[in-house]
């Protein structure tokens, strides 16, 4: 049984079915080959005549009614792969009563954003509380009205405001740059979003990018989506090197415009400014010493002092 799944994954395009030999009273196997992935079946029927006999591995009627049956069990038991299923709404109210409600340590102004630094969670939850599923790192809260040190975070006094379909698309490009591309990106690295005005600008500022390695050397990929560039910085200690992996970049070094296409070599040494921008997109390697975040300086020292300009995404490659 453990070679349909394989057969799968090595051959995604066709479908993998299950001849079956097991015994004709056997109406279990049907259900793991279903659960396993089969999406085909041989069966075979016999008749008894008086010349012949019924072979070992072939069913009569009776047998073949027994297992489509227990293949139906199977179907509905598994329901559908690629749909996910919302939960009852009376279990879903039960899981909700009791997840831990959220908190604030200390007093939050009105208008003043809920820092995810100053929650807490506790049970039991208010009605209408804010719950700790509620809160993500796509999510940012604003209080309507102040909120005491202590106090319950209430879904009628914030407003919300959610990153998730911005962050998905943003994936959706980078993984379609990458493929066009045909650069291979490990796929246990994380994907890292740098946006450095905030999610509304990166189309217009910003990059996403892979740490491959980072110990006493480094390697990044770097993937511009189209018209994106990254402001204007400098690093003290960090020297660097970019080698273009794929689509055009415009790189400024200290002051001095290059354009450059797939295959070229830009060397960045520390202390010198430099940004770099795409037209149609790119693939930049960043061949580099060791880096430490807080060795990114930036000419518009708002930036620098943003520490919320990165969001990390894990599980990008699905």
């Amino acid at each position: 049984m453990s070679q349909i799944p394989l057969l799968k994954k090595r051959y995604p395009e066709l479908e993998i079915g299950y001849s079956t030999h097991e015994r004709p009273d056997n109406f279990e196997a049907v259900k793991v080959a279903l659960a396993l992935g089969a999406t085909m079946f041989e069966k075979h029927v016999g008749l008894a005549t008086e010349k012949y006999a019924v072979n070992s591995y072939s069913a009569i009627p009776p047998q073949v009614t027994n297992w489509l049956q227990s293949a139906a069990e199977a179907l509905a038991m598994i329901g559908k792969m690629d749909h996910r299923y919302k939960a009852p709404a009376a279990e879903a109210q039960a899981l909700r009563d009791l997840a831990r409600g959220a908190f604030v340590k200390d007093a939050v102004a009105p208008g003043e954003r809920v820092n995810p630094e100053n929650l807490f969670f506790a049970m039991p939850n208010a009605a209408g509380q804010l719950v700790a599923q509620d809160c993500s790192k796509y999510t940012q809260y604003a209080a309507v009205e102040g909120i005491p040190a202590n106090g319950a975070v209430m879904q009628a006094n914030v407003t919300a405001s959610d990153m998730r379909q911005e962050i998905l698309d943003i994936v959706h490009d980078v993984r379609a740059l990458i493929k066009k591309s045909k650069v291979q990106v490990p796929g246990q690295c994380e994907l890292e979003i740098s946006h450095h005005y905030g999610m509304e600008r990166f189309r217009e500022c910003g990059l996403a990018a892979f740490t491959v390695v980072n110990r006493d050397y480094c390697k990044k990929l770097m993937v511009v989506l189209p018209g994106q560039k990254l402001p204007e910085q400098f690093h003290k200690e960090k020297n660097e090197t970019f080698h273009i992996l794929y689509g055009d970049a415009t790189v400024e070094l200290g002051g001095e415009q290059t354009t450059h296409k797939a295959n070229d070599i830009v060397t960045i040494p520390h202390g010198l400014k430099h940004s770099f921008w795409t037209r149609n997109g790119t693939v930049i390697e960043e061949v580099s010493s060791t880096h430490v975040a807080a060795d990114s300086w930036y000419t518009d020292e708002s930036i620098t002092k943003n520490p919320k300009r990165k969001t990390f995404v894990t599980h990008w490659k699905e």
